[in-house]
């Protein structure tokens, strides 16, 4: 390697960690006050919440690293045109072409990183990630259920319990008002009951006995009484990585190796279903690391057109380009798991679009 490239590359590869340090930082800003929240109010030790942070960041991840080689190449060649570099370059027999040999060896090494991460640390991480949130929760979960009190720690359900037994967390007296469902909300009321933890299906369930169901009818103006010797209540336990804040305990598809969401695509075709989401989660394994390549391309031509931008104009520029890249990646997402396009197209249009602009930049570039 010429002292030109490993210059280059060392430029590179410094506002490359300076990238992905700060996107990185700003996604898991996101994620801060539920943290905050699960040290303060369900007493989470600060070791757990490291481990969550881990687990959580190669999601992180394989959305920064392309993002972090876009900005790499875009601020490099930026201040490199500033400076009269590339200039320089250019008066020794240095083709715009040949200066993109680094950028070629920082997206590689980015592909890489990229294509591991989404292959076997997403998945680990992911599933490792729900299952530390469970075990944290499920184990806090009895003495969350406080008595004498309207315990509302579980979304949609309102517990009161009389009496508590401080060794085997035994309860008494309780009553529940369950508004999950919101068409026939009803109310429980049972002698006993105990909180039981299932670790394999990461459920938690509140094991009632003899006790009754109060349900009111849809349109209100019906009532049905039902009596039970024991009756299993389950319990949503608080997620972040959910939307809506229930913890997903069943095994997404974005955290399914490979093998997993073929063995899934060709069950759902044996079983006639539509299996369109399977279909764009299993091209996005391959379509995500590609953008190191193709951020990396329409960094530099960019950077060179940019000089006079500096630094922060550059990053603003980079963030442009990432906003509509993305924008595009999940309009397309969305139309190729409800249906309405391939899901081929709609993972890999998004490449083909900026990956045309790339090349057509690098060619008009290299001949001013």
């Amino acid at each position: 390697m010429k002292i030109i490239d490993r210059y280059i590359l060392k430029e590179l590869l410094r506002f490359f960690m300076l990238g992905l340090c700060v996107l990185t930082s700003v996604l898991f800003l996101d994620k801060v006050l539920y943290m905050t929240e699960m040290i303060i109010n369900k007493g989470i030790g600060i070791s757990v919440i490291l481990r969550l942070m881990i687990f959580l960041s190669p999601a992180f991840l394989v959305i920064t690293i392309p993002m972090a080689v876009l900005v790499a190449s875009l601020i490099t060649f930026s201040r490199l045109s500033a400076d009269n570099e590339i200039i320089a370059m250019s008066a020794h027999g240095l083709s715009f072409y040949r200066l993109l040999f680094p950028v070629m060896i920082l997206s590689l090494l980015a592909y890489i990183a990229t294509n591991l991460l989404m292959i076997y640390a997403l998945p680990y991480g992911t599933t490792s990630f729900r299952r530390l949130v469970f075990k944290s929760f499920s184990s806090n979960a009895n003495y969350e259920v406080k008595e004498r009190i309207f315990n509302n720690d579980f979304e949609g359900l309102v517990i009161y319990i009389n009496e508590k037994s401080a060794s085997d967390n035994h309860m008494k007296g309780i009553f529940i008002a369950d508004s999950r469902t919101m068409d026939r909300p009803h109310t429980i009321s049972a002698s006993e009951g105990r909180i039981r933890t299932d670790k394999e299906s990461m459920k938690v369930t509140l094991h009632l006995r003899d006790g009754t169901i109060h349900t009111i009818s849809k349109d209100r103006e019906g009532y049905q009484l039902l009596t039970f010797n024991t009756y299993d209540l389950s319990l949503d336990i608080p997620n972040t990585a959910s939307p809506t804040g229930k913890l997903l305990v069943l095994k997404g598809i974005k955290e399914m190796p490979i093998k997993e969401i073929k063995e899934r695509i060709n069950r759902l075709k044996r079983e006639k279903k539509s299996y369109s989401s399977e279909m764009v989660e299993l091209y996005k394994k391959f379509s995500i690391p590609v953008n190191c390549f193709i951020l990396g391309i329409i960094g530099a031509p960019l950077g060179i057109k940019s000089r006079r931008a500096g630094k922060y104009g550059s990053f603003a520029i980079s963030l442009a380009i990432i906003l509509f890249y993305y924008l595009c990646m999940i309009s397309g997402e969305s139309l190729g798991k409800a249906g309405n396009i391939p899901p081929l197209l709609a993972t890999w249009t998004p490449n083909v679009i900026v990956g045309i602009v790339g090349i057509f930049l690098v060619f008009k570039t290299a001949r001013e």
